[in-house]
């Protein structure tokens, strides 16, 4: 497509995909799909403001009969917090080469020429955002290490604490890159990111690579300190947003509202010690009842967990009319159980780490911010996907989200531990 100008690409994207962007994140998104986004309706000036309850109407008065007219105690109304949240900043880049362009001369072989490289871009954002969903800010990072083994100079093997892998997370991973910082918070790789090399999923292990001085402090604050973390590559601290693990542990300030003085800004946690069972499902219930919940909830484990409790129904359903003497259908797409609360519902998450799940309304969950995902380059003219690149022969194109997740009632959610 000779003499092709980013205005051309622009158009043929939008011919080509038309509104199909929300379309092409991954299916194992399963909070971005299920927690709605909402947009500018809460913003005010820079933030979002979104009034929450923290503490219920308490001016109420009792009389016996007969009592004529009697005293009101003071009112004590409902209370209400404004959660302070700001939108973080995901940006993807990317880029299609000349070549492909030039092959490019309608909207069907445009498509082509670009589907391999938009399906990967946005699979990888997805996955990206979806971590984040689960575990930005978290205090154990995206998993904390055991030990720390020498491979050669700048290679060393990291395995991980107990609990703390999820193979559905880090396989996807390599070559990114990762900053790793002891338990005290201080980084160890002060050089730049370690890259992550191989994967081993049935070892529980990764190698990454990186300057010497960065290896060295690696083996030895794990044989000193112990328990280091992983964050990837510019995340710890306050360049990412906050995620269910940080907001389920949190005992101070989030989103401008303390913890330590109104109760139910405070989530519950709940230690399985053993196996994943629906009776410990339900023990976990009761503790978020007790606080309030009345509602259905979502479960969110790794997929050995749901594994081991799907096994469990196996065992309790009974033959019926369905059964067949030649065929036996067994197994399920879904679990659902129903419990003091209502409705609780188990899905297996490929990103959720083999030793903790999350369990939480939904509907009390939202996705807060200016964009939601989009391949539009903010601050520019309307559809504008793709710019020159300055120094290389092809194109580049962007994705980009400015978001923040909340959860309105920390006291009716549950972070499971200790399951094994």
């Amino acid at each position: 497509m000779a003499g092709t100008t980013t205005t051309d690409l622009n158009g043929l994207f939008k011919m080509a995909y038309a509104s199909e962007i929300q379309n092409l994140i991954p299916d194992e998104s399963l909070l971005t799909r299920a927690i709605k986004f909402q947009g500018r309706d809460y913003l005010l000036g820079n933030q979002y403001n979104q009034p929450v309850i923290v503490r219920s109407e308490q001016g109420f008065t009792y009389s016996r009969p007969n009592n004529g007219t009697f005293a009101l105690n003071p009112a004590s109304s409902m209370k209400t917090q404004n959660a302070i949240v700001d939108g973080f900043i995901i940006l993807e880049q990317s880029g299609i080469s000349y070549e492909a362009v030039a092959r490019s001369d309608n909207v069907n072989s445009f498509r082509n020429a670009v589907d391999l490289v938009m399906g990967d871009a946005m699979e990888s954002f997805g996955r990206r955002l979806e971590i984040g969903l689960l575990y930005g800010q978290s205090a154990e990072g995206l998993g904390g290490l055991a030990s720390a083994t020498v491979v050669s100079t700048t290679v060393t093997k990291l395995a991980f604490d107990v609990g703390q892998w999820s193979a559905g997370m880090w396989t996807p991973l390599e070559g990114a890159g990762l900053d790793i910082y002891n338990n005290a918070g201080v980084a160890l790789n002060t050089t730049g990111p370690m890259v992550v090399a191989s994967i081993d999923t049935v070892a529980k292990t990764i190698d990454v690579s990186g300057a010497v001085g960065d290896n060295t402090a690696i083996v030895a604050a794990t044989a000193t300190l112990g328990f280091p973390r992983f964050y990837a590559a510019g995340t710890n601290g306050a360049d990412e947003a906050i995620g269910l693990d940080k907001i389920f542990t949190n005992t101070g300030t989030l989103f401008g509202i303390d913890a330590a003085t109104y109760s139910l800004w405070k989530a519950n946690t709940f230690a399985v010690g053993g196996a994943l069972t629906l009776a410990k499902l339900q023990e976990a219930i009761s503790v978020a009842s007790a606080r309030g919940l009345s509602e259905d909830v979502d479960v969110y484990v790794n997929p050995l967990v749901w594994q081991d409790l799907s096994t469990e129904q196996v065992a309790y359903r009974m033959l019926d009319s369905s059964y067949s003497a030649k065929k036996v259908v067994n197994g399920f797409e879904a679990l659902e159980f129903h419990s003091q609360n209502g409705k609780l519902s188990v899905y297996a998450h490929k990103y959720v780490k083999e030793g903790e799940a999350f369990m939480f309304p939904t509907k009390r969950a939202v996705r807060i911010g200016s964009s939601d995902i989009s391949s539009n380059i903010p601050g520019t003219d309307n559809g504008q996907i793709f710019i020159q690149n300055p120094t290389t022969a092809g194109f580049t194109f962007r994705i980009f989200s400015q978001q923040s997740l909340l959860v309105t009632r920390p006291a009716v959610c549950v972070k499971l531990t200790g399951i094994s």
